[in-house]
């Protein structure tokens, strides 16, 4: 059983951020060819959610690619969606990491009365893709882990917590390492903002009583008491990313619920599901995994805190420290 037991919580409001009943409106008045304040041509849409439509775009002159992440039409009358929005771009700029995707623009832009903002194309695959495509190599994994857990590190060491850690928002691409082009390294990047605070940065979540990230990757005090949840939370998503990637599947859901149905629900329905499902061990999941890579996984999603790692550098040593041991590389 787990070390710690947590109290039932009240169902919170409904989300603020979904469409209204009704509203047909198109999410982004744009399409591929349009020019974007005459310094960007659209080429499609990569990514969407509640608040904000991803599109990758060429730069004109320079035909370097980048990404273009506009408010949602639907969100527009809603002040304190854009001060999310403007949180997000804020908290880009703060962090300044190769692990993290980093903002183009200085300050939020404007084109058809839409707020957008400019950032770094991040190319690859996202890390669910990564992880179940062409098998790799156990060195290969964790080396990739190794080098989220430092771009995490850098994150914190802002005095930002990501809150939405999860593979979709985790990209992997390859690059050849030199001299030697035949040999492939791989280099991460973290995505996605949406949800992380700083101190002083404006916290949607708070106000408006949503849940902060996606549910099924989510520490128990942020399900619990959000209000409480530290950086410690970003070290148990990182947990369960390792379990799903290594495990191949989630740690508590039970057969009867899909992970899109999981998805859906709310705070208090994930907390009630994490009480009666509590999160099956990575020793009964995968006992066929090193017992390096099991403490690595069961230390990282402890519910409690002090016997969490107590930072990603820290998660990172140990991942480290197990890969050499393997005698994998990275």
């Amino acid at each position: 059983m787990p070390e710690t037991r947590w109290p039932i919580i009240k169902p919170l409001p409904a989300q603020a951020m979904q469409n209204e009943a009704g509203n047909s409106r198109p999410r982004n008045p744009f399409k591929s060819g349009d020019r974007i304040a005459g310094q960007y041509v659209l080429e499609q849409s990569v990514a969407k959610g509640s608040v904000g439509t991803i599109w990758s775009a060429k730069e004109i002159g320079s035909g370097r690619r980048i990404a273009l992440k506009f408010l949602n039409d639907d969100c527009l009358q809603d002040n304190d969606i854009h001060l999310m929005f403007q949180a997000e771009l804020e908290t880009l700029r703060v962090v300044d990491h190769p692990g993290v995707v980093s903002a183009l623009s200085s300050a939020l832009s404007v084109e058809n009365g839409i707020p957008y903002f400019a950032m770094e194309f991040a190319p690859g695959v996202d890390l669910f893709n990564f992880a179940g495509g062409e098998p790799k190599p156990m060195g290969v994994k964790l080396g990739v882990y190794s080098a989220i857990c430092e771009a995490v590190q850098a994150i914190h060491d802002k005095d930002v917590i990501h809150r939405d850690l999860k593979p979709n928002n985790i990209f992997v691409g390859e690059c050849p390492r030199w001299p030697d082009p035949g040999s492939i390294a791989y280099r991460i990047k973290i995505l996605d903002f949406g949800f992380a605070i700083m101190p002083g940065s404006f916290d949607y979540c708070s106000v408006s009583g949503i849940l902060p990230g996606t549910s099924h990757f989510l520490a128990p005090e942020l399900l619990f008491s959000p209000g409480s949840a530290g950086k410690l939370a970003d070290i148990y998503s990182l947990g369960i990313c390792m379990y799903v990637t290594f495990c191949g599947s989630f740690p508590f859901r039970p057969p009867y619920v899909s992970g899109e149905q999981l998805a859906e629900m709310s705070r208090a329905e994930v907390a009630d599901l994490y009480l009666n499902y509590p999160p099956v061990s990575v020793d009964v999941r995968a006992p066929y995994l090193p017992s390096s890579i099991r403490r690595i996984i069961k230390k990282a999603m402890s519910e409690n805190l002090n016997s969490r790692y107590q930072s990603a550098g820290e998660l990172s040593e140990d991942i480290e420290e197990v890969r050499l041991a393997l005698g994998t590389q990275r």
